[in-house]
């Protein structure tokens, strides 16, 4: 059976946080030294270059990504543009589709937290001038929240999953990828599935694994595969 929509879901490559968690054995210390919005390690670059390239090659529909909805987060901007260069595929910031807790300084379980509000328009007219903004993106950056929730990011998922469905009533294999972060991509299969809000089981993802989920006709979904990662050597695959 054909399908009307396929949607791949990507994780961002490794950045500076994911490589700090991988040093540290301590939940204090880890948010003590956390980066509110981080860029990519030089192996997280690596990584998004590889599968732009394994992307490019291949004869699936893999290779035939229309356009790319990326995270308004740095480390998910920055893995976008390797993927879009080899594509050739216009790029949208999507403001619904940020990690599970939003921009924040501070600790969750200790002093708390301050919402931090992210790039600002000049900045990604500077940095990413191809990406495309709505007007929700200002002067002031782009999140006015503060921590967000696990219940409140459940409720985005199922936001999103809702206006995915709505773009594969009208379509005809369209082929469409979000470049994303794990807990939200965990978060938004569960909600695409039938199974919001389960914490009875985890979807992973590694730095830029990839998801397949394919839009059918009835409003049914396959789950291809998921957490794919075969354009990377062992030695590159991260968490």
């Amino acid at each position: 059976m054909s399908a009307k929509l396929h949607l791949f879901l990507i994780r961002h490559g490794e950045s500076l946080n994911n490589a700090l968690g991988g040093t540290t054995t301590s939940y204090d210390d880890y948010f003590a030294r956390r980066a509110t919005d981080p860029d990519l390690t030089e192996k997280g670059r690596q990584q998004a270059e590889l599968l732009a390239r394994h992307l490019a090659e291949s004869d699936g529909p893999e290779g035939a990504i229309q356009r790319i909805y990326v995270s308004a987060m740095r480390r998910a901007l920055l893995t976008a543009q390797p993927i879009a260069a080899a594509l050739n595929a216009p790029v949208e910031v999507h403001l619904d589709i940020f990690e599970h807790g939003g921009l924040f300084s501070g600790n969750p379980r200790g002093e708390g937290t301050v919402g931090q509000p992210g790039l600002t328009r000049a900045e990604f007219a500077m940095h990413f001038p191809a990406y495309m903004l709505n007007d929700a993106v200002t002067e002031y950056g782009w999140y006015q929240g503060g921590h967000e929730s696990l219940e409140e990011c459940d409720m985005r998922a199922l936001r999103v999953a809702d206006q995915l469905a709505l773009w594969a009533e009208d379509a005809d294999e369209v082929t469409i990828a979000l470049v994303s972060h794990a807990t939200f991509i965990d978060r938004l299969l569960k909600a695409l599935l039938g199974a919001s809000g389960a914490n009875s089981f985890h979807f992973s993802s590694q730095n830029t694994g990839m998801t397949r989920v394919d839009f059918l006709e009835e409003n049914r979904r396959a789950l291809r595969y998921t957490n794919r990662t075969i354009h990377l050597q062992p030695e590159l695959i991260t968490h």
